[in-house]
């Protein structure tokens, strides 16, 4: 399952972001995204996709920035409009469009079972073995996983 997510993370993200949100993405190294993260806080929301044998806990982490621009983007306001309360909801949104997207591609057969997204509050970001970096003109979407 990881596997197939890795392959097809990229182009979800994208897809979602794109489309839903105005807001281009493009994959950096982590060495790039980890210089620029200093005193950067992100907001982190997780959500879980589960088949019988498996479980994917896929934590997203959108710079405060990002959070703020996609929930004015998505709901027609201004930046400096939005509540977090806002901005969570629309992170959350996001995330389970990105998590339904990958569920789509990588089980056809329709066995996976998408969770409901949790916020988890803003602090900073710590980049691990593994992660994926995208930047957004200058803000960065990163994006890790546990598989169980």
């Amino acid at each position: 399952m990881l596997m197939s997510v890795t392959q097809n993370l990229t182009n979800v993200i994208s897809n979602v972001l794109e489309n839903m949100f105005f807001t281009f993405v493009r994959p950096v190294s982590c060495a790039e995204c980890a210089q620029s993260l200093v005193g950067v806080f992100f907001h982190k929301v997780q959500v879980s996709l589960a088949d019988r044998d498996h479980r994917l806990d896929v934590a997203i982490f959108f710079a405060s920035d990002l959070a703020e621009q996609m929930t004015a983007s998505f709901l027609g306001e201004e930046r400096g409009q939005v509540s977090l309360s806002q901005i969570s909801d629309v992170l959350k949104e996001a995330v389970n469009m990105i998590g339904g997207g990958l569920i789509n591609i990588c089980d056809p057969e329709g066995i996976m079972v998408l969770g409901i997204p949790e916020t988890f509050g803003v602090g900073e970001a710590t980049i691990s073995d593994g992660m994926v970096c995208y930047d957004t003109d200058g803000s960065y979407l990163l994006v890790g996983w546990t598989e169980t």
